[in-house]
């Protein structure tokens, strides 16, 4: 196929070169299936339990989980229960010895789940004050964990 311009003269065929258009696409879908993320995590939650309202949509990430009482903290990855003083107090060779139990856990994280940082998914009821939901994560912050995910209702 031909076409002629101004005074009969015949122009080139135009030819598009597809073979590299398709190493391009099929390289960029091999990148996002190789790194797409698929996954389901469950929470376990306490008979009773009201989630607090969140407008955001994020979903549930894969993280040790941490349950907040209003007298206690249920540390699930640890298997244990402790009391909200413990955080909350004073007596810091209790508070170091639990901040160590948990760096050990984080430790033995593989660098693989660490690589996108280390997250712990608290969960607290919605009638738990505000105080002692920040206690609690400001203390599992500074023990090693990097990002705190709130696990919420979603409305």
């Amino acid at each position: 196929m031909s076409s002629s311009v101004g005074g009969g003269k015949k122009s080139k065929i135009i030819v598009l070169n597809l073979t590299s258009l398709i190493d391009i696409c099929a390289i960029l879908i091999i990148f996002l299936v190789m790194g797409a993320v698929i996954g389901q995590e469950d929470i376990s939650v306490p008979p009773g339990f009201q989630f607090p309202k969140s407008a955001n949509k994020e979903i549930l990430e894969n993280a040790p989980q941490v349950v907040v009482f209003k007298d206690e903290v249920e540390i699930r990855f640890l298997g244990k229960k402790i009391p909200l003083s413990l955080i909350q107090g004073d007596d810091e060779t209790q508070k170091g010895q639990l901040a160590g139990e948990i760096k050990e856990y984080i430790e033995e994280i593989p660098a693989k789940v660490k690589s996108s940082g280390v997250l712990l998914n608290l969960v607290a009821d919605g009638h738990v004050p505000y105080n002692i939901i920040f206690d609690t994560s400001k203390f599992f912050r500074e023990s090693g964990f990097q990002s705190i995910l709130f696990v919420a209702e979603g409305h």
